[in-house]
């Protein structure tokens, strides 16, 4: 992930990261797991690539806006390239497997300039409350048109996805896109790059971790100010009026300074109750010179107090893989009270060697710049609450690498030359998101019923979007020269291991 030291990995050897612990734990086989996963290239995809976008779902249709159709960040001045800000609004069936789109810039929209700056933005918060049909989306970073910087938005817009579908799909008397949103600003919700959740409406909406960043993001300062907490507020929405009253505040925590993360919604059995939360995974930067990965879990509750797994143990589980932003999804069995989730890809401190890709010296290696991956790992939360971590079998499909500058090495490569080498393959599931399938048995907070998906294969959904990258290790500073956008588009089947 830090690109500008990359160089000095390669000569000198003395840049390496400084993860939150010491060690991590090594993941396990997926023989103990009841399922495995199946993960193929879907037979339609994006019209253009695609990343660090929000969804919203209304029936059989996802509608994907903002974002940026643009490879990894740089440090150069012009690294968040305004032209890659997508203007555009997607609607994804499912269903018919067809896409259909619009920009925001069509006259029809009626949007102000300042209403497209904040709704092209990249990382932004967002989230849909259950049997809601509103998309609540929440900061994000991006330009400014007036100004002419690029800036972390401080806005909440709350859109009704029937009628943008309707409007996108230009229905006869389907309002403007101007008239379905309502828009509101507040300080607190000045954030990029955290996450958005809610257990359920008598809970408060949580801003998890993030930063507020304020200028281009070059070399000299990339760096934003971090939130170093969780930010409770209720939303207030009649349907015409949109306000917000935030809740008391907790205190700042040094070790809550974290972005670019997996925030999950989770379940476990509290007497003789289902009780839902909310587990941190991952995320970047580890304070200091030579930044690295966050690495210990940290549990939220659903009024937003939390707990580090530091406090509970001399040395608790440490996320070696999957550490950023990528597609995941979490099932839930009663039976056994494990709670799964499933990562997809990304950028990980720990790869796996087994798929020949990397080298053949051992189980991992270790890249302490954190490098792209297609490796796919399960973390379980048992019912005493212990995590472990699974690398599954499965992976992205190998699509080979038909871009990027990086130079070629000899295969197998070593784990201490891995910087900075082409893939053979490309490497998915970084800022990518999953979208279920229609249908599936869920828990009110979305979390999938895994003893209710009987013992045949089952589609869960599908993997959209995201970074592609050419290089374990992108080679230029530019960022963009090794990776691109994804239009791919991969399902993900779960296959019982007794129908195996």
């Amino acid at each position: 992930m830090k690109k500008a030291f990359w160089c000095c990995v390669i000569l000198f050897n003395t840049c390496y990261g400084q993860n939150q612990t010491s060690y991590v734990t090594e993941p396990l086989s997926e023989s103990s797991l009841p399922f495995k996963l199946q993960i193929d290239l879907a037979p339609f995809s994006l019209p253009v690539g695609l990343q660090a976008f929000v969804s919203g779902q209304y029936l059989d249709e996802y509608v994907l806006l903002a974002g940026r159709t643009y490879g990894l960040h740089g440090f150069s001045e012009d690294t968040f390239p305004v032209k890659a800000q997508n203007t555009t609004v997607f609607v994804l069936n499912l269903k018919t497997q067809t896409i259909i789109s619009r920009s925001l810039s069509d006259p029809s929209s009626q949007l102000t300039q300042e209403q497209i700056d904040q709704l092209s933005v990249t990382n932004a918060l967002f989230y849909q409350p259950n049997h809601s049909n509103t998309l609540y989306v929440v900061g994000g970073y991006g330009i400014n048109s007036i100004t002419k910087k690029r800036e972390t938005k401080s806005t909440l817009t709350a859109i009704d996805l029937p009628s943008l579908i309707n409007w996108v799909k230009q229905k006869p008397k389907a309002k403007s896109a101007a008239l379905c949103l309502r828009q509101i600003s507040h300080p607190l919700l000045q954030i990029t790059g955290g996450v958005m959740c809610q257990a359920n409406l008598h809970q408060p909406m949580l801003l998890v971790f993030g930063q507020n960043f304020d200028g281009n993001y070059v070399d000299t300062a990339s760096n934003g100010t971090y939130t170093y907490q969780i930010r409770p507020f209720q939303i207030v929405d009649t349907g015409k009026n949109l306000s917000i009253h935030p809740s008391p505040q907790f205190a700042l925590d040094p070790i809550y300074r974290r972005r670019d993360l997996n925030v999950v919604p989770v379940i476990k059995k509290l007497r003789n109750s289902l009780h839902p939360y909310f587990v941190a995974f991952g995320g970047v930067f580890t304070p200091g010179n030579n930044f690295g990965a966050w690495t210990v879990p940290i549990e939220i509750d659903v009024d937003g107090t939390s707990k580090s797994l530091t406090l509970s143990t001399p040395k608790p589980f440490a996320q070696g893989m999957n550490n950023y932003e990528c597609a995941n999804i979490g099932l839930y069995s009663e039976k056994t009270q494990d709670m799964y989730t499933i990562f997809f890809g990304g950028i990980s401190f720990f790869y796996s060697i087994n798929r020949g890709i990397y080298s053949q010296d051992g189980s991992f290696c270790e890249d302490f710049d954190l490098g792209f991956t297609n490796d796919v790992t399960t973390i379980r939360i048992d019912e005493q609450g212990n995590y472990s971590q699974y690398l599954m079998s499965a992976t992205f499909p190998p699509i080979p690498t038909d871009f990027g500058s990086c130079p070629l090495p000899s295969y197998p490569i070593t784990c201490s030359n891995v910087v900075t080498q082409r893939s053979p393959v490309l490497l998915f599931g970084a800022s990518a998101l999953f979208l279920p399938a229609p249908n599936l048995p869920l828990y009110p907070n979305s979390v999938i019923a895994l003893d209710q998906l009987g013992d045949k294969p089952i589609l869960l959904g599908y993997i959209v979007g995201g970074i592609k990258s050419s290089a374990v290790e992108t080679c230029s500073a530019i960022g963009n020269v090794d990776t691109l956008p994804s239009s791919s588009i991969f399902s993900v089947t779960l296959i019982p291991q007794k129908s195996l």
